[in-house]
């Protein structure tokens, strides 16, 4: 069985699929600016909900009470995941997590040293394919 890349999320939650946000009453209260710029991320305009895992967790981390109906806050949650994953691991296969390996890639550039992880980049963050000048796009 061929390993799958951990960057390569699709979920076929057919509950999170179907949530129209209804159960979200903090959110529905505010006002129709307020509820543009709090939108749950799972019902934000032009996201892919099926393949997008922060709005996976912010829709596993519902919670009526806030405003963006969600209790998950990516600079506490994501830093810690960051903090606890083993990135030799994630980097074993190099085609694979060219996201984060673009960012680590970014770091490195950024302290003028070699990045620690061989492989292919995304081609979407690579800063070999960005404009001049552009910095850090990742962090």
């Amino acid at each position: 069985m061929a390993a799958t890349d951990p960057e390569c999320f699709i979920t076929d939650d057919m509950d999170y699929d179907a949530d129209t946000g209804a159960i979200c009453s903090c959110w529905h209260a505010l006002s129709e600016r307020k509820k543009r710029k709090c939108c749950p991320a799972w019902l934000k305009p032009g996201i892919h909900r099926q393949t997008h895992p922060k709005a996976y967790l912010s829709w596993l981390c519902r919670d009526n009470g806030e405003k963006t109906c969600s209790g998950y806050v990516e600079t506490k949650g994501g830093v810690a995941a960051l903090a606890a994953l083993d990135w030799n691991v994630l980097f074993r296969i190099d085609s694979h997590c060219g996201f984060a390996r673009a960012m680590v890639h970014d770091i490195a550039q950024a302290l003028n040293m070699p990045s620690p992880f061989l492989g292919i980049c995304s081609p979407q963050t690579d800063l070999s394919c960005a404009p001049p000048n552009r910095l850090l796009r990742n962090v």
